[in-house]
């Protein structure tokens, strides 16, 4: 009886050691879950910032086909694709 009342505290700080332990690496709020949602992150914020360009340069894109600020270039490029005109003298590259 006095032995397992000598062994049972140490039994059971041991025991909560290992559980808390345990769950400090593979709970909900763990370590791990830590590592698999900072690499979310990362993928998530790549994939914010190859957004955010294009939707800059259709931005500007859209500007510059505005009235105001007319492309001369740009509206001969868009005017040519949509209608399918060319000049005799021209190479046509076509990209898919």
């Amino acid at each position: 009886m006095r032995v397992s009342k000598t062994l049972l505290g140490p039994g059971m700080a041991l025991f909560m050691l290992g559980y808390f332990s345990y769950h400090m690496f593979e709970g909900n709020h763990g370590i791990r879950t830590w590592w698999v949602i900072k690499r979310q992150l990362a993928t998530a914020q790549t994939k914010f910032a190859e957004l955010e360009r294009t939707r800059t340069s259709f931005e500007h894109r859209v500007k510059l086909l505005h009235p105001s600020s007319l492309c001369p270039d740009l509206l001969e490029e868009q005017s040519r694709k949509q209608l399918g005109y060319a000049h005799k003298n021209e190479i046509i590259v076509v990209h898919k």
